[in-house]
């Protein structure tokens, strides 16, 4: 449960990342053509240099400290060990046969 949680809102939260910078490109979008006009020939640098900074002071960036995804690989392996020598140990376990003479 703890790794498919981990997993579930890693990926939320790199969709939601995505979401908001989508919204933020369309918003810097929408701030050129309001900038520019409809004619677009017009090629001044300078107005378009605060949508830039708008969008760079603005982009939404996931910040991962836990570093989540190489968590998750560890317990994943962890847990995959466990199963295989838990596998094995009842496969003995139910081959073995005591004959008492």
């Amino acid at each position: 449960m703890l790794l498919d949680k981990m997993r579930d809102d890693f990926h939320t939260r790199v969709a939601l990342a995505a979401t908001k910078n989508q919204q933020l490109q369309s918003t810097a979008e929408s701030m050129r053509l309001s900038i520019l006009g409809k004619d677009s020939k017009v090629k001044d640098d300078k107005p378009l240099e605060v949508v830039e900074v708008y969008v760079k002071e603005n982009t939404t960036e996931l910040v991962d400290p836990l570093d989540v995804l190489r968590k998750v690989a560890k317990l994943q392996e962890k847990r995959d060990t466990l199963l295989t020598e838990l596998d094995t140990q009842i496969k003995v376990s139910n081959a073995t046969t005591f004959i008492e003479v």
